[in-house]
C-alpha cells in the first residue's frame, strides 16, 4: 500500500513539474510592414532592370547571329528585288533567298560589309516585306505576312507569354499596329508573327507587364447616433485623425482596437459638445491589388413573400431576397512616389417600414420601405496614413405611448391616464480607411 501511494504521488509531481515546463508559444500573427518610398521605388527600378536586361539579351543574340552571317558589299541602283534577292545575294551568300508571289518592287541601296539578315531589312521593309530563316533547308523565304497569303505559316512562328495582368487590359495598351498579331485570353497572350514583331512584342509587353502593387485596406465601420440636429458642423474629412491618435487604432490590429477607437471618438466629441452614442459595426481588412476594384460586404438578407397569382382556391406566391447593410466598394492606385488614390463608394440600405397593397380579391400584401443612401468620392492619401468618410446619413422618430390600459385611449381624457414620449435621433456611418502598400 505504501508503495502504492509513493508511486502515485512520483507520478503526479513528474506531471507537474512537466507540464509546469511546457509553456504555450503564442500564435504568430504575420504583419506585411509598410513598404517606405524608397523601396518602392527599388521594386519599380527592379522591375524596369529585369524588363530591359531582357531585350539587351534578344540585341545582343541577334549581334551574335549577324556575326555569323556571310556580309554583303555592293552599289544597287533601282535593282529589281526579286532578281537581287535571287541571283546577286546568291552568288555572294551561296544561300538561297525564295520571294513569294506578293514581292515585286525595285530598290536603290548602298551595302558594305552588311551582315546577310541586315541587308534583307534594309532592302525588304521598305516595302513591307518580311523574311524568315528555314534551318531545315538552309534558305530565306521572303513575303508580306498576311493571313491570307499563302506563305503566312512558313513567314510567322506562334509564342505564348503568361502575363501578371488580365491579358486583355496589355493588348488594349499595345500599338494598334501590333495589336493585329495578339490574342488575349485570361492571363495568356498568343503573338502569331514574323521573328522580328514577336521581339518587339516581348519587350513592349514587359514593359507594360509588371507585377502589380498589393495595397493593404483597414477599414472600421463606425455608427454614431446624434440627438437631432446635434451633428451639424462635423467635417470628418478635415478632423486630424494622428493628433486623436485614431489612425493608429486603424492600424494597429490589436483585439483593443475597437474598445480604443470608440473611446477615441466619444472623448473627442463630448468635448466639443456633441451628444453621441458610438458603436463599431465591422473592422474588416482587404488586400487588393494596385487598379482592382474590391467590395466589402457587412450586410443581411430578408426573405419576402410576393403574391404572383392564384384564384380563389389557392395563391401563387414568389421569394424576393432584400439585401440591407453596408457595402464598400474601393479601388486604390499606386503612383510611383507611394501615393494611393483611392476612389471609394459607401451604400448603406435599412428597412424603414412596410407598405401594405390590396390586391383584387386576394389577402393584403406587405412590401418593405428600403432606405439608400450612397455616396462616391476620389481622396488622395499617403502609404499608411488614415483618412474618414461621414455622411451618410438615417433619421429615426420614434413615438412611444405608456399609460393605464383602456383608461389611455379614452378620447378627450385619455391623455391623464398615459404618456407619450417622442424621440428624434440621426444616426451616420463613418468609414475610417488606412491603406498601406505592402508588395
Amino acid at each position: 500500500m505504501k508503495t502504492s501511494v509513493k508511486l502515485f504521488f512520483a507520478i503526479f509531481i513528474s506531471t507537474l513539474v512537466i507540464s509546469c515546463a511546457t509553456v504555450r508559444q503564442p500564435i504568430a500573427v504575420n504583419k506585411k510592414p509598410t513598404l517606405t518610398p524608397a523601396e518602392i521605388k527599388s521594386l519599380e527600378q527592379s522591375e524596369d532592370s529585369i524588363a530591359e536586361a531582357k531585350y539587351q539579351s534578344l540585341l545582343s543574340e541577334q549581334e551574335n547571329n549577324n556575326v555569323r552571317q556571310p556580309l554583303i558589299t555592293g552599289n544597287y541602283v533601282e535593282a529589281d528585288i526579286r532578281a537581287l534577292l535571287t541571283l546577286d545575294f546568291f552568288s555572294v551568300t551561296g544561300i538561297n533567298i525564295i520571294p513569294d508571289n506578293t514581292v515585286e518592287g525595285s530598290i536603290t541601296v548602298s551595302l558594305k560589309d552588311a551582315p546577310l539578315e541586315k541587308a534583307l531589312e534594309m532592302i525588304l521593309y521598305p516595302g513591307g516585306y518580311k523574311y524568315r530563316y528555314v534551318a531545315d533547308g538552309n534558305y530565306y523565304i521572303v513575303g508580306k505576312a498576311l493571313p491570307e497569303n499563302d506563305s503566312f505559316g512558313t513567314l510567322t512562328a506562334t509564342k505564348t507569354i503568361k502575363t501578371n495582368r488580365g491579358a486583355e487590359k496589355i493588348l488594349s495598351q499595345l500599338s494598334p499596329y501590333y495589336q493585329t498579331f495578339v490574342r488575349a485570353d485570361g492571363q495568356t497572350i498568343t503573338i502569331t508573327a514574323t521573328p522580328d514583331i514577336i521581339n518587339r512584342l516581348e519587350r513592349d509587353i514587359s514593359l507594360i507587364d509588371k507585377s502589380k502593387r498589393l495595397v493593404e485596406i483597414s477599414a472600421q465601420f463606425i455608427m454614431v447616433e446624434w440627438e437631432k440636429g446635434t451633428n451639424l458642423g462635423v467635417q470628418w474629412s478635415d478632423l486630424n485623425l494622428s493628433a486623436l491618435g485614431i489612425g493608429d487604432f486603424i492600424k494597429g490590429g490589436a483585439n483593443a482596437m475597437s474598445l480604443n477607437l470608440t473611446s477615441s471618438l466619444t472623448s473627442f466629441l463630448s468635448s466639443n459638445g456633441y451628444d453621441t452614442k458610438i458603436k463599431t459595426i465591422a473592422e474588416p481588412k482587404i488586400v487588393v491589388e494596385d487598379g482592382e476594384k474590391a467590395e466589402i460586404n457587412i450586410t443581411e438578407e430578408h426573405l419576402f413573400l410576393i403574391l404572383s397569382g392564384g384564384g380563389a382556391a389557392y395563391n401563387y406566391f414568389t421569394t424576393k431576397d432584400v439585401s440591407v447593410g453596408t457595402k464598400l466598394r474601393v479601388q486604390p492606385f499606386v503612383s510611383r512616389d507611394g501615393q494611393i488614390r483611392l476612389v471609394v463608394k459607401p451604400e448603406v440600405a435599412d428597412i424603414v417600414g412596410e407598405r401594405e397593397f390590396k390586391s383584387n380579391g386576394g389577402p393584403t400584401q406587405k412590401l418593405p420601405i428600403i432606405a439608400r443612401r450612397s455616396t462616391e468620392t476620389t481622396l488622395k492619401v499617403q502609404n499608411g496614413e488614415t483618412v474618414a468618410i461621414g455622411g451618410l446619413i438615417t433619421k429615426n422618430e420614434k413615438t412611444k405611448r405608456s399609460g393605464i390600459p383602456f383608461f389611455r385611449k379614452i378620447p378627450l381624457i385619455g391623455f391623464i391616464f398615459g404618456a407619450k414620449d417622442e424621440s428624434k435621433k440621426e444616426t451616420e456611418l463613418v468609414i475610417f480607411l488606412s491603406p498601406k502598400i505592402i508588395g
